[in-house]
């Protein structure tokens, strides 16, 4: 057996080989791929390791903006990124930002607790966050189907819409959000993309050997990142999407 394969137990193959790459916001272009690895330091864990050894590839104080998921995002994550000179936003987990007034703020089935309307945040495109006096990391609670939070270690809180559809209503509405959740939502669409797209077309097989997973999955990235410069250059959208 493979250190670099992983048992995961809420996945219909328990056996995986997991990759960690950074895409670009524009066209979801990937690049920069780590194998996924255990973690020495028991303080720190493998995924926040794993972020970081893709920050410390780039060139320091450069002011790059990274946006991830709740699976990444911790205060502490994003306090490291800073301290490298770049920025970060993101999704978060409940207990993760730190703040615990904003941690309480929740909703279940789409409806608020206690905590989310005392805090104002009650109806679909309230908010409501805090902000770390030290270091000027924001913690934000944003009622949009439900309660989502969000950590941001450079937003201000501004205010901004996004379009949304809701049921019995002719095409899409304009909600109230903060700035940093419009952006992640313009900024992770890429990625998404790139997942998607890997899924319909991929050349993975079913194979014994865990090693020619590494083989499909780089495959899979260069066929990706082909099609991505393509459509970039191209003049043809239809021919762009026949593809």
């Amino acid at each position: 057996p493979s250190k670099y394969r992983k048992i995961m137990k809420h996945k219909k193959k328990h056996e995986s080989i997991q990759f960690w790459a950074m895409g670009e916001s524009a066209g979801g272009l990937q690049y920069c791929w780590l194998f996924s690895v255990d973690s020495p330091d028991e303080a720190v864990g493998k995924i926040h390791r794993a972020v970081m050894d893709h920050v410390k590839r780039l060139p320091k104080n450069t002011g790059y903006v990274l946006y991830m998921d709740n699976l990444f995002s911790s205060a502490k994550l994003f306090r490291e990124i800073k301290d490298e000179g770049h920025r970060a936003c993101g999704t978060s987990h409940v207990n993760h930002g730190g703040d615990p007034k904003i941690d309480a703020i929740k909703s279940t089935n789409g409806k608020p607790n206690p905590a989310a309307v005392a805090a104002g945040v009650h109806e679909q495109g309230t908010w409501t966050w805090s902000q770390h006096k030290t270091d000027g990391m924001g913690h934000y609670a944003w009622f949009d189907s439900g309660i989502c939070h969000l950590l941001t270690n450079f937003h201000l809180p501004d205010s901004t819409v996004v379009k949304r559809r809701k049921k019995k209503c002719p095409g899409r509405i304009e909600v109230g959000a903060p700035l940093c959740a419009h952006e992640y939502n313009i900024f992770m669409t890429a990625i998404d993309d790139v997942d998607r797209v890997r899924e319909l077309c991929s050349t993975r097989l079913r194979v014994f050997k865990w090693y020619w997973a590494i083989f499909f999955f780089l495959i899979d990235t260069i066929l990706n990142n082909t099609f991505t410069c393509w459509v970039k250059h191209t003049s043809d959208k239809k021919m762009a999407r026949r593809w």
